[in-house]
């Protein structure tokens, strides 16, 4: 499925109406049953936020902390990007007040045409570049592999996520503790 999504991507980008795209591709029965069976492996409960505008509040106070951690914490909330997208690959462009353009996807290694889309932002997008500037002269990770910031830092920033959002995110059920990927 992603691997028809990405060659149908790639050849939009030479030309959006291409004829191959007419062929390249599932038909609607077969995309049902494809998204059918992730429904049923990926099936979880719905759990809504009661306080969102405290959650956008607690990641913005967080830029403005002196703790790298916290300071990572808020973004990963903020933007919903991967620890190590927050703190190495990731590049973000301002495109609106609350959006901005991201490149970069920690997932997304060795494309000829490097994957960017806009992602929205919890609060004003001028405000997260700032902080992501300031938290990569905070922490130097130039040199090391996404693997070796997941292993260094993950778990650091992941607590910080439990102290600062416990009270405003519910964890998932069969869960105990929060974590930056529940943010996505």
């Amino acid at each position: 499925k992603n691997r028809l999504t990405d060659v149908r991507n790639a050849i939009k980008v030479f030309d959006p109406h291409h004829p191959t795209l007419d062929v390249i591709g599932f038909s609607s029965d077969q995309w049902i049953e494809i998204n059918q069976k992730a429904a049923k492996s990926a099936h979880r409960s719905t759990q809504f936020l009661d306080h969102p505008h405290a959650i956008a509040q607690t990641a913005l106070d967080l830029f403005y902390s002196d703790q790298w951690s916290d300071l990572a914490a808020g973004l990963a909330v903020a933007t919903g990007r991967r620890i190590g997208e927050v703190l190495q690959t990731a590049s973000f462009e301002l495109v609106s007040q609350f959006s901005v353009l991201f490149f970069g996807a920690a997932k997304r290694r060795n494309e000829s045409i490097p994957l960017q889309f806009e992602i929205p932002t919890l609060v004003p997008a001028p405000l997260v570049l700032d902080a992501i500037s300031r938290l990569r002269s905070l922490l130097d990770t130039q040199g090391l592999t996404n693997r070796q910031i997941n292993d260094k830092y993950e778990s650091i920033v992941a607590r910080s996520c439990d102290r600062h959002f416990r009270n405003l995110i519910p964890t998932r059920d069969g869960k105990h503790h929060l974590y930056t990927h529940l943010m996505r």
